[in-house]
């Protein structure tokens, strides 16, 4: 029998899949002469989908801050600090990267650097000549390293940094949709006009902040309860 209660724990045990069904969905959008227009808004430039991106890879950075100075200071765990600190770093730059290091909001002129290095002319590192269109094989990165991370750094040696065994689906979705995302920059599909691979990377990297939000909720909330 369907209840609120039954529905409160359905959702506690599989809201994680959203991300993977949400991914599905605006693959098949894009697929759609109808439905694209009314997604793209969505993924441009600056546009809510890279809001989002930067809103909870900042507090995954800060918090993460947080939650590294913690361990190492009060748990005396000198190693998972280390690596909280790194992780809490890499948030921080994604964020500041999706809105082109404060350009996006406060709208200040691009360095002559930039101008002539950058192919969308603006201040970030991923878009400069040579390095613009390989984020998709550090999405990739990221994705199998949570998951060798989920499937081999486990029990109470690692338990600082574990990740969490909710993230796999998150995980699995990052990856796949990284591998589709590469796959079309690499052969181009014809057929697919819309750019899909580089609409669907925004998509991943509104995951992979998710997933690092959600990572580091996880620890700040144990350590939470060990002190």
């Amino acid at each position: 029998m369907l209840n609120r209660e039954n529905l409160r724990n359905f959702s506690r045990k599989h809201w994680v899949h959203i991300p993977c069904v949400v991914t599905i969905l605006f693959l098949l959008a894009m697929l759609s002469n109808t439905l694209r227009p009314h997604i793209l808004p969505w993924v441009r430039e600056n546009g809510p989908v890279e809001l989002m991106t930067f809103g909870l890879a900042l507090v995954a950075g800060v918090l993460g801050l947080f939650l590294a100075r913690k361990v190492d200071k009060v748990s005396g765990l000198h190693f998972d600090g280390f690596i909280l600190y790194l992780f809490a770093a890499g948030s921080l730059f994604i964020a500041l990267e999706e809105i082109a290091w404060g350009q996006a909001f406060f709208n200040y002129g691009t360095p002559s650097y930039f101008v002539e290095n950058n192919v969308q002319k603006e201040v970030t590192l991923h878009n400069l000549y040579g390095i613009h269109g390989s984020s998709d094989y550090l999405y990739l990165v990221f994705g199998f390293t949570g998951l060798v991370g989920l499937w081999g750094f486990q029990g109470d040696k690692w338990v600082g940094i574990a990740v969490p065994p909710r993230l796999l689906s998150l995980l699995w979705t990052i990856n796949l949709g990284a591998g589709i995302s590469v796959a079309q920059g690499l052969w181009q599909f014809g057929s697919l006009e819309s750019g899909l691979g580089r609409k669907l990377a925004e998509v991943i990297e509104l995951w992979i902040a998710l997933t690092a939000f959600l990572y580091v909720w996880h620890h700040y909330q144990a350590i939470r309860k060990k002190t």
